[in-house]
């Protein structure tokens, strides 16, 4: 699911990243965090452009275990957008929407085995 804000953003679309390309790509391989509050200063490079340009962006992956389920990735067109805090926020929510696949999973195969 994606949800951009503004509704009206313009240039909001999809966009479909590969395993490894740009920072949500390389957050997805290597399964860490990354806050990047310059994308132009950037140590990895890791910054690839699509339509809209963003200055900050704030990337967590997504997992169960060894398992990627997926990336939470924020953007700003503002540099300096976001902070510790809002890491450690995002990470927890992380956290918690594998608990709730969990959760989900464990009562399907509850209904399966009665």
């Amino acid at each position: 699911m994606e949800v951009w804000h503004p509704a009206n953003a313009p240039g909001a679309s999809s966009i479909r990243t590969k395993l490894g390309e740009g920072i949500t790509g390389w957050v997805a391989q290597h399964r860490e965090t990354v806050l990047v509050n310059d994308v132009t200063k950037d140590k990895g490079n890791r910054y690839k452009r699509y339509d809209e340009p963003s200055n900050s962006e704030l990337c967590v992956p997504i997992v169960d275990q060894d398992r990627l389920v997926g990336v939470i990735n924020l953007e700003s067109y503002r540099k300096g957008a976001f902070d510790e805090r809002d890491k450690q926020m995002l990470e927890a929510l992380a956290d918690q929407v594998v608990i709730a696949i969990q959760s989900v999973k464990n009562r399907e195969q509850l209904n399966i085995h009665l």
